[in-house]
């Protein structure tokens, strides 16, 4: 992996895709070390990790209550 002295970098991590990949390949992600790394070798801007919510247990309405 290779940046450019100063380079901004955000980093944006596809959290059930990491977890599943590496529990496929028998390993655990150490995301402290990885945030390091990207610290260490670019300026990184922003570091952000998504993941799916579950959703809520129904409650017999149709309607989405949802303040989005």
């Amino acid at each position: 992996m290779h940046f450019y002295q100063g380079e901004r970098v955000a980093l944006f991590i596809d959290g059930a895709n990491l977890y599943a990949t590496s529990k496929a390949l028998g390993f655990d992600v150490d995301y402290k070390r990885l945030l390091a790394l990207f610290r260490q070798k670019a300026h990184l801007v922003r570091a952000l990790y998504y993941t799916a919510l579950s959703a809520p247990l129904s409650t017999g309405s149709t309607t989405m209550d949802s303040p989005w």
